[in-house]
């Protein structure tokens, strides 16, 4: 293990690019994937890099070491992420670099072990960088800057950034949603379909007894076969005597036989067409 630290000190294995302004200089790649004179790919196994220009050329020097000179206009690095997932949660951001030797600043980002996740060149002196935010600070304090400016926030940041500038808009969906559900939770009226004044009554007390009356939370089915229930059971003697005091205003003759064991009133009413008894 010690000596495997040795040789990556020695030896580095890791992919470094050296911008120059005649050139780039890139060592440690693995292969070159895509190549012409207006766009060079570069492969290494964690990431790549593209180069766009015009009449670009690629020079091979050394095992594994390429300089590239022509009309450079762009490069840009892309790293491959082990986890999709919590690399966009991180807080990436973009931003401008103006400094004196854009050659010195990007030695002195890959000396500070910035993860530089893309880059591209505007002039000599003008850089546009995405990075993660811990690494702004580090940015900042490079001397050689002359000016850094924030273009752009990707990531967790960005989520952050527009919930605060989208905030009331949605706040006022999520309360409207919440009040939206209190209402169609809440009893706003209770009609009992009765002919007897008195039944009414009887139930509408019964109903206020057991919390259901209005501007109160609705019950679920089964609470409310339990009321039912219990005002049955609490009442039966009262509903089947003013049932009974019902029947006997009509004409046709009846006959009641109270409630059955499923709490069902039972009763037979004469037909007054063929003078059949039927049970209702």
């Amino acid at each position: 293990m010690l000596l495997n630290k040795l040789r990556e000190y020695i030896l580095p294995t890791d992919l470094e690019i050296h911008i120059y302004k005649n050139g780039i200089y890139v060592v440690n790649y693995t292969i070159i994937s895509s190549f012409s004179d207006k766009k060079i790919v570069i492969t290494k196994e964690d990431g790549n890099v593209t180069i766009l220009g015009n009449n670009l050329i690629i020079s091979k020097l050394e095992k594994d070491e390429l300089f590239i000179y022509g009309l450079i206009d762009e490069v840009h690095l892309r790293w491959y992420m082990k986890n999709v997932f919590f690399d966009k949660l991180n807080s990436i951001v973009v931003v401008n670099i103006k400094c004196k030797n854009k050659e010195r600043l990007l030695n002195k980002i890959y000396s500070l072990n910035i993860d530089v996740l893309s880059l591209e060149v505007i002039n000599y002196k003008e850089v546009n960088v995405e990075i993660y935010e811990c690494d702004l600070p580090k940015i900042r304090k490079i001397s050689i800057l002359n000016k850094v400016t924030i273009l752009n926030y990707k990531g967790l940041k960005r989520v952050k950034n527009k919930f605060h500038f989208y905030k009331y808009y949605i706040i006022s969906i999520i309360f409207g949603f919440f009040v939206l559900i209190i209402l169609t939770n809440i009893i706003f009226s209770i009609e009992v379909s009765h002919t007897s004044s008195k039944l009414k009554e009887l139930i509408y007390s019964e109903l206020s007894k057991n919390g259901i009356k209005k501007y109160q939370f609705k019950k679920s089915f089964d609470e409310l076969e339990k009321v039912n229930s219990k005002i049955l059971e609490d009442n039966k003697d009262k509903i089947e005597k003013l049932l009974k005091d019902e029947l006997k205003k009509d004409r046709a003759k009846t006959q009641s036989a109270g409630f059955t064991k499923l709490n069902l009133f039972e009763l037979t009413r004469k037909n007054m067409c063929n003078n059949d008894y039927y049970k209702e």
